[in-house]
């Protein structure tokens, strides 16, 4: 390859990833902690407490969350678990001890939960009364209860209907900015 070549390359690529930058920073995120907290707190009206669950929870992370909580009257109890086999455990402990009414697994990168764990707490959250939400939109029609994104300023919330059902989530089509999508 020529300087010259070089050049143009890398010219080309700078081009590219600015382009790329500004194209996905246009798409929707992922909402805040305290965004998401915040909705689930508008489909149930009475939680008092919201179980977290994951591997991958640093300290800063744990106070984001508390916080986040604190915000809207919730108690967020974190469950930071070693390997898949600690999740139908630790989930057990969250809903018999700690009376969670939702359960959060706020991090797609978790490969402990968001692997088998996650076939466990899709196939046991519901049962049990609670609400799954998840990171990852996908989730949503295999089982989990919601999944909040952002998008230039405005929430929205994507539901599955039946889980919503099962589990006693109000949904409303609309509620303080939040637009709520059944699936």
């Amino acid at each position: 390859m020529t300087l010259s070549a070089t050049r143009s390359f890398s010219c080309a690529a700078c081009v590219f990833g600015m382009l790329l930058l500004f194209v996905t920073s246009s798409f929707a995120q992922k909402a805040s902690l305290g965004q998401q907290v915040a909705v689930m707190k508008t489909m149930k009206a009475d939680l008092k407490t919201i179980g977290v669950i994951s591997s991958n929870i640093s300290d800063k992370l744990t106070q984001d969350l508390t916080r986040a909580g604190v915000s809207q009257g919730i108690t967020v109890v974190i469950a930071k678990v070693k390997d898949a086999r600690e999740v139908a455990s630790l989930y057990k402990k969250l809903v018999s001890e700690r009376k969670i009414q939702m359960l959060w697994a706020p991090d797609a990168g978790d490969e402990v939960v968001m692997g088998l764990g996650m076939d466990y707490l899709k196939e046991n959250t519901a049962m049990d009364g609670v609400g799954l939400c998840v990171p990852m939109k996908a989730l949503v029609g295999t089982g989990a209860l919601c999944y909040v994104q952002s998008e230039d300023g405005k929430l929205t919330a994507y539901v599955n209907k039946k889980i919503a059902a099962v589990v006693g989530a109000l949904v409303p089509a609309e509620a303080a900015g939040i637009s709520f999508v059944m699936q």
